[in-house]
């Protein structure tokens, strides 16, 4: 009765302004609630792997978060799957029968190459059960070492005519060799600039200077 009145009095423009104010108010309501909900849900997270998964819980119908966690799955498996084949078949080809037992047939290469696979896929799944953010801390480490050393061969292997042998093993250790340095010992932060940065840079110096004075 009393809003009848206050609309009635106020006019057109009376009503406009109040109308205006209440979705403001509703608006600023729904907002802090929605804050507090995240802010909550940022208290709670112990596993900051698990946020989307977690928002996704929290804000989407289960069948779209099922949708969502499925598709985050297909993502990460062919990655996962393709670093650990691949590291078991390097270890086991380029490592062991080169240096170790140069004698090896492709049964003998075939098991070691299976009991790697299964070996790392213990300690990464053990890594993620103990200290879950260290498995993306390893990944974000490893692609800085390996880009360092593989992006300025690949890339000067395919454009620069004068690149040669040397320069790609310099260029290779090199790179690895500042960005795994850059990281351990923590120059990254107190210098602000990314090891893979500064391991791209050592490897591209290092291939130019070798190449041409070999």
């Amino acid at each position: 009765m009393n809003l009848s009145i206050g609309l009635h009095s106020a006019g057109a423009d009376g009503v406009a302004d109040i109308l205006t104010h209440s979705d403001r108010d509703l608006y600023r309501q729904k907002n802090s609630r929605e804050e507090v909900s995240l802010e909550k849900l940022d208290a709670h997270l112990e596993d900051p792997e698990l946020a989307i998964f977690s928002v996704a819980g929290k804000l989407l119908p289960p069948f779209i978060t099922g949708i969502v966690m499925a598709g985050i799955m297909v993502a990460i498996m062919p990655t996962a799957d393709s670093i650990i084949l691949q590291t078991g078949t390097i270890a086991s080809r380029d490592i062991y029968q080169r240096f170790f037992n140069k004698k090896a047939d492709d049964k003998q290469m075939v098991m070691l190459s299976r009991m790697l696979v299964l070996v790392m896929g213990v300690i990464g799944y053990i890594i993620a059960l103990v200290q879950p953010p260290g498995v993306f801390a390893i990944v974000v480490f490893t692609t800085s070492v390996l880009g360092s050393a593989f992006l300025p061969v690949y890339v000067c292997a395919v454009w620069w005519k004068k690149a040669n042998t040397p320069g790609a093993i310099a260029s290779m250790i090199g790179g690895a060799a500042i960005a795994f340095l850059w990281k351990v010992a923590g120059i990254g932060e107190a210098t602000a600039i990314h090891p893979m940065f500064a391991g791209l840079i050592a490897s591209i110096v290092l291939m130019i200077v070798v190449s041409l004075t070999t």
